[in-house]
């Protein structure tokens, strides 16, 4: 009787905690599909400006490489409404991913050293203006977190040396033709240690609505961003020269893109 009793209350408990849960499932649920906006977008981003001055070397120009895939997934989280006098405002925060990749170039000849991509979470606090048209104005301000990967070119690291006639890259070409012996040009090595970085972004936009759930995405963004470095000339494994610098990434974005809204 006691095990009866003991498996009628199990039995009991399991049925209130399933109901419970999808009680709980169906809440979330509802709250996303009133709350929440989804989308992606299509970025071209132009560097604030060149500089004409010396990074390091003859590193005097930072050149923009452009990635059209369409994968700066955004998520939008609607907060609330403010309404002042006849204007009402959705206000909200939106949280997607960026990335930007920059080559280190010297303008005397063009040749390319490295490549520096950087990419990161931004979170932003936006408002929406409401209106009765099919477009809805939006502004935001917000922060961005950069992570660095540094591409070097392996005849920049080893300091290979240009020689007049031949492709920058030839030496170091037949080096590895020959094997890659250890430490050549007397065992020189050049390279950056990149910082991670904090940045503040203003943004404009607006979407256009083909739908009550379906929206084209139009998308400014102007974001301050410093990257400090410190760049080490070694021998043997044995650094004979460091020296701190910064590239200076600020940027303007634009960008395109689709939205969808549950709701």
């Amino acid at each position: 009787m006691k095990k009866i009793f003991l498996v009628c209350v199990s039995l009991i408990c399991l049925n209130i905690s399933a109901a419970d849960m999808s009680q709980k499932y169906e809440s979330i649920k509802s709250w996303m599909i009133e709350n929440v906006e989804i989308g992606t977008r299509i970025e071209h981003f132009q560097l604030k400006k060149d500089s004409s001055s010396s990074f390091i070397g003859s590193v005097d120009t930072l050149e923009e490489e452009q990635d059209y895939n369409p994968t700066r997934i955004l998520v939008d989280i609607y907060l609330g409404e403010y309404s002042y006098n006849e204007y009402d405002i959705d206000y909200g925060i939106e949280l997607t991913w960026t990335k930007m990749e920059v080559a280190t170039v010297t303008s005397s000849d063009g040749h390319n050293d490295s490549t520096l991509e950087l990419s990161g979470p931004v979170l932003s606090f936006y408002g929406k203006y409401k209106n009765n048209s099919k477009f809805t104005p939006y502004a935001g301000i917000g922060l961005v977190y950069f992570n660095h990967v540094w591409t070097k070119k392996g005849w920049w690291h080893y300091g290979f040396p240009m020689v007049e006639g031949e492709p920058v890259d030839q030496r170091y070409n037949d080096w590895r033709a020959s094997g890659s012996p250890s430490w050549p040009n007397g065992g020189y090595t050049r390279t950056f240690e990149l910082e991670e970085s904090w940045g503040w972004l203003l943004s404009l936009g607006s979407t256009f609505s083909f739908s009550q759930n379906i929206a084209a995405d139009f998308y400014f963004r102007y974001t301050s961003v410093d990257v400090d470095n410190t760049y080490s000339l070694a021998h043997y494994g044995e650094v004979d020269r460091e020296e701190k610098n910064t590239f200076p990434l600020s940027s303007f974005l634009f960008g395109v893109g689709v939205r969808y809204k549950f709701s």
